[in-house]
């Protein structure tokens, strides 16, 4: 799967390859990436599924240990792409964040919500694959004031995106709204190095786009 996902990205000899596929019009925003993804996939003899319930997939109630939590924000229950090939079973999750919307820290911190529910999965069988995939129309994202942010939360986030480039073990906390800022993600089930995170850039009709893929 790793490779696929590559390949969708930077494998110019395919004709299905995003570079060769997708004009700027084609991609535009998260569920034009996973519809395009997914037809890629098919194409590579994945059965793809959209937006699947991850406790029926599983057959386990990966989110019980929330509830004695009161703060630990709740995963979202579905799955972006769900794939299976072979004894595998692929879990894919996507953020595509724009450049007109100024809810930087908002969108990294959806992303932490994103490797929290593939941590959960991760951690049930070596069968289960996970990954976390970003794609953003601006280096402003990843790039910038390392230390910008109107609050400590926001800090947080903008030192793991733009200096640490690198997802660490420890709990997240949400960076907007004062009634909500005790709320959080918790990552210490993570790898305890953390995840890299390694951007790379992709053109897309004449436009840098700069992306990373995660496994977990």
């Amino acid at each position: 799967m790793k490779d696929s996902l590559n390949d969708f990205f930077t494998n110019n000899s395919s004709s299905l390859c995003l570079t060769k596929r997708i004009e700027s019009s084609f991609i535009y925003n998260e569920f034009s990436l996973q519809f395009e993804l997914a037809y890629f996939l098919r194409k590579k003899n994945f059965k793809v599924y959209f937006e699947k319930n991850v406790n029926e997939i599983l057959n386990n109630n990966i989110f019980e240990n929330n509830r004695n939590e009161h703060n630990r924000i709740k995963s979202k229950r579905e799955i972006d792409l769900y794939c299976k090939n072979g004894d595998f079973d692929y879990f894919i999750e996507l953020k595509f964040h724009k450049s007109k919307n100024s809810k930087i820290p908002e969108t990294m911190f959806d992303i932490l919500k994103d490797f929290d529910l593939l941590n959960r999965i991760s951690s049930i069988g070596e069968n289960y694959k996970c990954y976390q995939i970003t794609v953003i129309d601006s280096s402003s994202f990843n790039n910038g004031n390392e230390d910008a942010g109107r609050n400590d939360n926001s800090k947080v986030l903008y030192r793991t995106f733009r200096k640490d480039r690198k997802i660490s073990p420890i709990r997240y906390f949400k960076p907007t709204a004062i009634e909500d800022r005790e709320k959080f993600v918790d990552l210490n089930g993570i790898n305890k190095n953390g995840i890299t995170l390694n951007w790379k850039n992709v053109i897309i009709n004449n436009k840098v786009y700069n992306y990373f893929i995660c496994e977990l």
